[in-house]
């Protein structure tokens, strides 16, 4: 993720594209948050390698679609299928625009996601962006025996919250599908509710140009914490170091209307 800016993929005008939150690109399609993307490419790194070939079917703003490309290398190749002709022609053209390299090995389609590209097949991975408790047996029939297909299905917490499941399976050389991972992931939360997210830390590799959590710019280290999704009383923990000026900025708090501020010399 560190090469592919999410910026990228964007609504030109969108201020808070780099919000720890899924952002509106228009024609009703959104990207998802960047730790729902970060979560899936971890699952599939394994899979994910040079020389493999992908189906990434609703594969909207185009920016996973375009980490596949990185990962599978010069040899891979990568289909991203879109319904909304606008959406695809905002992502090829951004691939064109900003990653000519990655682009030769992208193809992406207009099309019904449920049945997949089968000129493209079989795959080694097959990425299901929407949520779906089916799989489609089109898309069954395009996956390489012991090729994984990963869909996500949401969940429901006692507190009423969504919870998002990654959800893969694995196609058997007899054909079948086998369920190899079912796991629990980020919970869906609103732009503004950050103090939900799970124990996980998120680093950015540029520093911002704004306060936390409103990065429009990152160009150093950003570092977020939360310790327990349960326990919303718990603080978030940022910081970033300011190489110009030698100082490193923290922040912690409870809500967003409650954020303090200190700043200490950088180790």
């Amino acid at each position: 993720m560190i090469h592919i800016d999410r910026g990228h993929f964007c609504a030109h005008n969108d201020s808070r594209k780099y919000m720890l939150a899924a952002r509106d690109i228009g024609y009703g399609s959104i990207i998802d948050n960047p730790v729902q993307h970060a979560e899936v490419l971890e699952l599939l790194k394994d899979k994910l390698v040079p020389g493999a070939k992908v189906l990434d079917v609703g594969s909207g703003s185009g920016y996973l679609t375009t980490c596949f490309a990185h990962m599978v290398g010069k040899n891979g190749s990568v289909v991203g299928v879109e319904h909304i002709p606008e959406i695809v022609n905002h992502a090829s053209n951004v691939t064109t625009l900003h990653y000519p390299k990655l682009n030769k090995r992208i193809k992406f389609i207009c099309g019904d996601g449920r049945l997949g590209y089968p000129e493209g097949g079989p795959y080694d991975v097959i990425h299901v962006g929407a949520s779906s408790e089916v799989v489609p047996k089109s898309l069954h029939n395009q996956l390489k025996p012991l090729g994984w297909l990963y869909m996500t299905t949401i969940g429901e917490l006692e507190q009423g919250q969504e919870l998002l499941n990654h959800t893969i399976y694995e196609r058997q050389p007899d054909g079948r599908l086998h369920k190899e991972l079912d796991k629990p992931g980020s919970l869906v939360v609103d732009d503004m509710n950050l103090q939900n997210y799970t124990d996980q830390v998120h680093y950015w590799f540029h520093t911002t140009t704004t306060e936390f959590p409103f990065a429009d710019r990152h160009d150093g280290d950003w570092s977020l914490d939360n310790s327990n999704p349960f326990y919303p009383q718990r603080k978030i923990h940022c910081h970033y170091v300011d190489n110009n000026k030698l100082t490193r900025h923290s922040y912690e708090h409870e809500s967003i209307s409650e954020l303090d501020t200190y700043e200490t010399d950088a180790d």
